[in-house]
């Protein structure tokens, strides 16, 4: 924390915008912990879904691959 302190707002190594100091992120998480914590279960959902999606189209492709083998097979 002392490094990235230093890096940020004593020394300037890193620009504010874009690399702010450990005060005002943990003062984000202080002051927006509802939007936070709505943003992450709203994350959450998106990769269970895409996740869902995916073992499904797996589970298909891999199906159908099974089947086509067996069928040209024999």
């Amino acid at each position: 924390m002392e490094l990235w302190d230093l890096a940020t707002l004593k020394f300037a190594l890193l620009e504010l915008p874009y690399f702010p100091g450990p005060d005002k992120v943990l003062s984000v998480f202080r002051d927006d912990w509802q939007l936070l914590l709505i943003s992450t279960l709203h994350s959450i959902r998106l990769m269970f879904i895409a996740y869902l999606i995916g073992v499904s189209l797996g589970l298909v492709t891999g199906i159908t691959m099974a089947g086509a083998k067996r069928s040209t097979t024999g």
